[in-house]
């Protein structure tokens, strides 16, 4: 009988080829885990080593602990050859060495750390990292936490406030009655005061201002009042007449840096209602030509930056924004198209002590640091216009600021309210609000830290600086047989771009009966040449000069240009007189007006003709000015007829509701100038 028990178990081959593979593989675990090992440890000293690059970078930063000017500076940050001497350092994962290098570059220094060590395997490793250091520009960017016990030792750019966390708590107590535009003041006595969304259980806290009340050693507040925020206020208007598809509710008021803005308008019983985004009406003007609402920016002392208009879903390339005052005479104040506004004052530093010469650059040109508001600061000032804005719709390629005036923007009927067309914007700041023109205006704190000194101006807008300066000189000859010296300096002379930036350096007597004084204008180059003019204005009591005003265009250096000459006479004096008949095809006249400050402009009784007389010049061929003529009516228009005599240079006419012509260079005398008023459809037949 056949056995077919079977055989269970494994050969001795079977076991060896087993044994073989097992050992590979645990061969193959034992290399990956020591790689894996020295990976790590590698790892780990690099992490080290970058961390003590960046502890010295660091404390090289903190340089202003122990440097006070410029050349401590250089001597503490001495330029080496390559990297210096090395320092050792015992880390946990490695002997490392550290050294630096250090280079000028310009007016700054460029460092690099390199940080060494040997691996596992004996090999050398390194890491560098590299920066760049520049004497005082902890001052001027990002916030220090460098506080005593009056607060921050320098403010940055945000200056004390800061956006605020949180909500208003049950056991909160908040001031609605401060402000009076819906925010309140929330007071917890830690010593910062809070800025609300109103004053119920669970409103947000939109900004904080940092150690606004002083507290004792205990912690408890002391007697002193508490600093309050910074406010800057204004209004936006809606040009109805070019801008019918924004509401207010559509338009946020936005200000950089930590800040909150609130829109608000009253109702009929002087309540503050809060702006949001189903507001489609707040306030409008008598003939519907404008909308409105009021803004408050909340900020903190220190600040500095901008303020500007936000549209819900986007500003398109149709929305313009005016700011500027469209009845001034001075060029640096005439109407620009900009959707935002620019806070900032320029302060510059001294070359030593004495606080005599002013820090320049390798250029000559004087080096400039921004400074912010002051504490508690309040603008516009009592009597002061407001920071208006008026959004108003125009072609997508139209950003020419005398379009503000010209396409009416500025100067519809409800924007006459003093008799001048654009009075309601009388004195509403342009694209840059200087602070220096006010030294209370000023963040002092600042000043006094680094010494800086201010001007009662400043030369350029500091957020749009210009790409080189340029001198313009001459002379101011001013004939007299009885004249004091000390009188020489009543004499003023400015640019276009705006009050002082000219400087009256000496002056000299080459006769017994002339005087000349010697004088330098700094002008602005921002890459197409300077177009601009150079004006004097001497006391016109006592002379009477050839020429008042040189005009200028595209200079691109320093330039020496022709003397101005005046005479200790009145022969030179003279006046502008422009007079015509109203024909009333379609409607009336409403106001006429001329734009110098101390012009005239009357209208016959019966309406049928009118007469303007300019202030009394003393440049004895030149002239320039506008009348301005605008209908009673918004359905009419206003034709300005051809000048006669005809001057050299052709007048500027604008016919339209509020219709002008305007005059460059003309002599004294009597002008001749016709006006009709006819139906907006009608059409000019002048």
């Amino acid at each position: 009988m056949k056995n077919n028990k079977k055989s269970f178990g494994f050969s001795l081959i079977e076991v060896l080829i087993a044994v073989a593979i097992l050992s590979v593989g645990l061969l193959g675990v034992a290399v990956f885990q020591g790689e894996l090992i020295n990976s790590s440890a590698s790892n780990k000293a690099r992490a080290e080593a970058l961390a003590l690059a960046q502890a010295r970078l660091e404390e090289m930063r903190n340089y202003t602990d122990t440097v006070k000017n410029v050349s401590e500076f250089d001597t503490l940050f001495t330029v080496t050859t390559g990297f210096g001497s090395t320092t050792a350092h015992n880390g946990v994962n490695a002997v490392f060495s550290r050294q630096e290098a250090i280079t000028q570059s310009s007016e700054t220094k460029e460092i690099a750390i390199k940080v060494s060590w040997q691996d596992g395997s004996g090999q050398t490793e390194e890491v560098i990292i590299q920066s760049e250091l520049g004497f005082k520009s902890p001052s001027l960017v990002g916030e220090l936490d460098d506080f005593d016990a009056n607060g921050p030792l320098v403010r940055s750019a945000t200056g004390r406030a800061e956006l605020g966390e949180g909500e208003v708590k049950v056991t909160d107590t908040v001031d609605m009655t401060q402000n009076g535009d819906n925010t309140g003041i929330l007071d917890r006595g830690d010593g910062d005061l809070r800025l609300t969304n109103g004053g119920e259980t669970g409103d947000d806290v939109v900004l904080t201002l940092k150690d606004a009340c002083e507290l004792d050693t205990n912690g408890d507040r002391t007697t002193l009042p508490c600093t309050g925020f910074v406010e800057i206020s204004g209004r936006v208007y809606i040009d109805t007449a070019s801008q019918s598809r924004v509401t207010p509710g559509d338009i946020y008021v936005k200000a950089s840096d930590a800040a909150y803005c609130q829109r608000y308008y009253y109702n009929a019983d002087a309540e503050p209602i809060a702006v949001d985004s189903s507001t489609t009406n707040a306030h409008i003007t008598a003939n519907s030509d404008y909308k409105y609402f009021d803004y408050t920016c909340y900020l903190g002392g220190g600040w500095h930056g901008n303020i500007g208009l936000v549209l819900e879903g986007g500003i398109t390339r149709t929305d313009k924004v005016c700011v500027g005052d469209p009845t001034s005479v001075n060029p640096w104040e005439d109407t620009q198209i900009a959707g935002r506004r620019v806070y900032r004052g320029m302060a510059h530093d001294f070359t030593d002590d004495t606080n005599t010469t002013k820090l320049r650059d390798a250029n000559d040109d004087i080096i400039y640091y921004s400074i912010g508001v002051s504490d508690a600061l309040v603008l516009p000032a009592e009597g002061d216009a407001g920071h208006d804005f008026v959004l108003a719709g125009m072609g997508p390629g139209d950003n020419d600021g005398e379009l503000c005036t010209s396409e009416g923007i500025m100067v519809r009927t409800d924007a006459n309210v003093s008799g001048t067309p654009g009075s309601l914007f009388s004195g509403v700041p342009t694209d840059f609000f200087c602070l220096n023109i006010d030294s209370s205006y000023v963040d002092q704190l600042k000043l006094d830290i680094f010494g800086y000194g201010i001007e009662d101006f400043c030369p350029f807008n500091p957020s749009d600086p210009p790409s080189e300066r340029h001198e313009i000189s001459g002379v101011v000859n001013l004939a007299s047989t009885s004249f004091w010296e000390n009188n020489v300096y009543a004499t003023r002379i400015n640019t276009s771009d705006g009050l002082g930036n000219c400087r009256r350096d000496y002056w000299t007597k080459p006769a017994d009966d002339l005087y000349s004084l010697h004088y330098t204008c700094d002008i602005y180059d921002w890459g197409n040449g300077w177009t601009g003019f150079v004006q004097i204005t001497p006391d016109t009591s006592l002379f009477s000069c050839t020429t008042l005003k040189q005009n200028f265009s595209d200079v691109i250096t320093d330039t020496t240009i022709n003397d101005f000459s005046c005479a200790n006479d009145d022969t030179g004096k003279g006046t502008v007189t422009i007079v015509g008949n109203i024909t009333k095809t379609d409607g009336a006249i409403g106001a006429i007006t001329i734009s110098d400050a101390t012009g005239s402009c009357l209208t016959n009784s019966d309406g049928t003709g009118y007469s303007c007389t300019s202030a009394e010049f003393d440049a004895v061929n030149q002239w320039s000015g506008k009348i301005m003529y605008s209908a009673a009516k918004n359905k009419n228009d206003v034709c300005v007829s051809a000048a006669i005599p005809a001057p050299a240079i052709t007048p500027n006419i604008i016919p339209g509701k509020t219709a002008s012509i305007e005059f460059t260079d003309v002599g004294r005398g009597t002008i001749n100038v016709d006006i009709e008023v006819i139906g907006r459809s009608t059409g000019c037949a002048l």
